[in-house]
């Protein structure tokens, strides 16, 4: 992806469209581009980049013409340079023409003012969640959970509730044993279809928003760590002859995560990320929640918000969220109105 920097905020646009954006001159010398490890990742002004002098000389050597830019048309015959930031298009006039070689121009005496620290690009969310080679975490654990209840109901087929009892009274007096081991099994299994459905759903929203917010790696050893705390608090709430089995357990746990994550780092939020934390985030995640947290198996919903929360506390985002909130935290001491 290559960012363009433009009066109303920044757009990506994918590599193949960049030709394109060139040629057609809505990519000036003066655009502030991020390419990768082509401007080194960072923002960088496209005439001081060998990908965009690349393709001025091949529409050059194609056409024969020069691209004309909206800038060069706004005051003829004087020089307008732009350094857009994501607010504003900032024009300062300049007393010298630009140079048609396409190198710096003098600025004249005209005070240019500089961009403010662009913020690190954060990932594209459904990329992340559904990268175009391999599995993300999210999809792993709903199809492992898909998996199970397939092996189980070619093994059971028809007497798939009796057997799935059955074996659950049997893990319960195991568990007693000290075969804990069981637990962990639990999480993956499901009472029926309406039961695996309803959870994958869920799971499939909670899960893919903790891996954007703490990464991949984290995101399973969460699954694992939130189902064990609603499995152990059910078991030793509920006293029953039956283990608990579903994934609502870690579902509720992967939600407490991200509800803990916006409490932590409320304060460092912008004032606009804060205001969809308090009219957005926070609402929906009620609605989410209070419906089901009391319905079905209410001591294993609990103890795995509970685990959920204090997991949510301790483990820290992913990279990217940590540059983002450390630049908006620097944009914060600059500009107290942000």
């Amino acid at each position: 992806m290559i960012g363009v920097r433009t009066p109303k905020g920044d757009i990506w646009i994918q590599e193949a469209e960049w030709p394109q954006w060139v040629r057609s001159g809505r990519i000036s010398p003066e655009t502030w581009v991020h390419a990768g490890e082509a401007s080194g990742h960072r923002w960088r002004r496209a005439a001081d980049l060998e990908l965009f002098w690349s393709e001025m000389d091949s529409k050059r050597d194609s056409t024969g013409d020069e691209i004309i830019y909206p800038s060069d048309i706004l005051d003829e015959g004087e020089e307008t340079r732009f350094a857009n930031d994501d607010a504003e298009n900032r024009k300062a006039a300049s007393g010298s023409r630009k140079r048609k070689d396409g190198l710096d121009s003098q600025s004249g005496g005209a005070v240019i003012e500089p961009l403010p620290l662009p913020a690190p690009p954060l990932p594209e969310f459904l990329r992340t969640i559904f990268p175009k080679s391999g599995f993300s975490a999210t999809e792993g654990l709903v199809l492992l959970n898909l998996l199970v209840a397939g092996l189980l109901i070619f093994l059971w087929k028809g007497d798939y509730i009796a057997e799935l009892m059955n074996l659950s009274q049997r893990w319960r007096i195991g568990v007693a044993e000290g075969k804990y081991y069981y637990l962990v099994a639990t999480i993956f299994m499901h009472a029926g279809a309406n039961h695996l459905l309803y959870n994958m759903a869920s799971l499939l929203a909670a899960s893919a928003a903790v891996e954007y917010t703490f990464g991949r790696l984290n995101t399973v050893p969460a699954y694992l760590v939130t189902g064990l705390g609603g499995a152990v608090f059910s078991l030793v709430q509920k006293q029953s002859v039956f283990l608990s089995v579903g994934a609502s357990g870690a579902i509720f746990g992967l939600a407490g995560m991200m509800i803990i994550f916006l409490v932590r780092f409320y304060r460092r939020l912008s004032a606009r990320q804060k205001w969809k934390t308090r009219r957005i985030y926070i609402p929906l995640m009620v609605l989410f929640i209070l419906p089901s947290l009391f319905n079905g198996d209410a001591w294993g919903h609990l103890g795995g918000l509970g685990a959920g929360l204090i997991l949510g506390w301790f483990l820290p985002g992913a990279g990217y969220i940590r540059r983002h909130l450390q630049w908006v935290a620097l944009e914060r001491e600059k500009h107290p109105e942000l």
